[in-house]
């Protein structure tokens, strides 16, 4: 966001080759509540350039997304918190809450860090589009590329 560190972005992302932006997508890390409106402008602005699609990665499960512009990012994904399981399916229940205002946004809501079979089956039982962590794909030497996959088949850890 600042203008200093804007501009070594800037500098970084014009090698990315142009040819693969269809195919290239950012994920901004540490993404407040309620982000403020110009900085998410510029933000926005600098990344449309070199990405198709937007991605705003948030700890925070009460993430203020009436408060974006429509269809400002492509998603939000919630980073489930250290901790117990108990509070991360708390945070996973606070954001599924919300998962009508991304609706209308046409916005897509995801969670990710999901470790185990319980907090996998809550993302399924909350209706949460998109997941990702150790629960669903363990890592991987190459990359997979995204697919449907029957969640019987996920490499579930036990819970």
């Amino acid at each position: 966001i600042r203008s200093s560190s804007r501009a070594d972005y800037e500098t970084m992302l014009q090698s990315l080759p142009s040819a693969l932006r269809p195919q290239l997508a950012a994920a901004v890390y540490d993404v407040p509540r309620d982000p403020a409106f110009t900085a998410l402008r510029q933000l926005r602005a600098t990344l449309v350039r070199y990405f198709t699609k937007i991605d705003l990665r948030t700890p925070d499960p009460g993430f203020e997304v009436e408060k974006l512009p429509h269809e400002a990012v492509t998603s939000v994904t919630l980073v489930l918190p250290e901790g117990d399981t108990r509070t991360r399916l708390v945070a996973m229940r606070r954001f599924a809450e919300r998962l009508s205002l991304f609706k209308q946004k046409r916005i897509w809501a995801a969670v990710t860090n999901v470790r185990n079979r319980t907090e996998l089956d809550a993302c399924i039982g909350f209706s949460i589009p998109f997941v990702t962590g150790p629960a669903v794909c363990r890592l991987q030497t190459e990359p997979v590329g995204g697919r449907m996959q029957d969640v019987r088949a996920l490499p579930v850890l036990a819970a």
